[in-house]
């Protein structure tokens, strides 16, 4: 199985594709980008939100498609999404409900993964756990935002230590 780069930038609606490892995150003007597409199709999917069921299914009923299904959207999300590089970087909610979905995801089943992608896994989140550090959400999306945001953050800090930030 292999997620493709475009899988994680393609708007469904459009079939256009939002910047991905070219850019920098925080020079993406996914409020202002005409002819792209709704963005949050693309932060959806990025989310990563599938990756939970994915594990809960691999640990619960030793479905190994499931576990490689799993290991193969960690894999490709670790070389096609570079730390702060892309669209899914540029809003810390989407950063904060992926860092959970990858978190639980190793919880169910990351003994299971070869040690390449559990590395992977870490470094991913080690950098959402950092840029959650540095730039938590304020004005108007600083309600539900900063619950998830701190949601995040608390539980990368118990599952990652040795990470600079945890200790606050």
């Amino acid at each position: 199985l292999e997620f493709p780069e475009t899988v994680w930038r393609l708007d469904p609606r459009t079939g256009a594709s939002w910047p991905g490892a070219e850019r920098y995150c925080f020079d993406i003007g996914y409020r202002l980008e005409r002819g792209i597409g709704d963005v949050k199709y693309v932060w959806e999917f990025g989310r990563m939100q599938f990756l939970p069921v994915l594990a809960a299914d691999a640990a619960l009923n030793g479905n190994t498609q499931s576990l490689a299904a799993g290991r193969a959207a960690i894999d490709s999300w670790h070389r096609h999404n570079p730390p702060f590089r892309g669209v899914h970087w540029a809003e810390l909610l989407n950063v904060a409900i992926r860092a959970i979905s990858v978190l639980l995801a190793m919880t169910f089943c990351g003994a299971q993964l070869p040690a390449a992608t559990i590395q992977r896994a870490r470094a991913l989140l080690g950098a959402h756990a950092q840029l959650l550090a540095l730039f938590p959400s304020l004005h108007s999306s600083a309600n539900n935002h900063l619950i998830a945001e701190s949601a995040a953050e608390y539980l990368l800090a118990l599952a990652l230590p040795q990470q600079p930030h945890a200790a606050r």
